[in-house]
């Protein structure tokens, strides 16, 4: 997911949904005006109270991959 700031908005949607994912990738802006490091640690740590782990994080620190644990199963064989 790389919308350009709208990744917080859609993880605000979709966390209060029933919608379930088994991975996320997702480029975060907090270099752009108006969200910050702290809007991405925030939108993190509610990722990992749904059950979500961080698998990948690139250099720069703006991508990140997510894993639910019900399926971590599947990539440790």
């Amino acid at each position: 997911m790389d919308i350009e700031g709208f990744e917080y908005s859609v993880f605000d949607n979709f966390l209060n949904k029933t919608i379930f994912l088994t991975v996320i990738l997702v480029e975060f802006h907090h270099r752009f005006s108006g969200f910050g490091v702290s809007k991405t640690k925030e939108t993190i740590n509610q990722l990992k109270l749904f059950g979500y782990n961080i698998f990948y994080v690139s250099d720069n620190g703006e991508e990140f991959g997510f894993i639910h644990k019900n399926f971590i199963f599947l990539f440790t064989k």
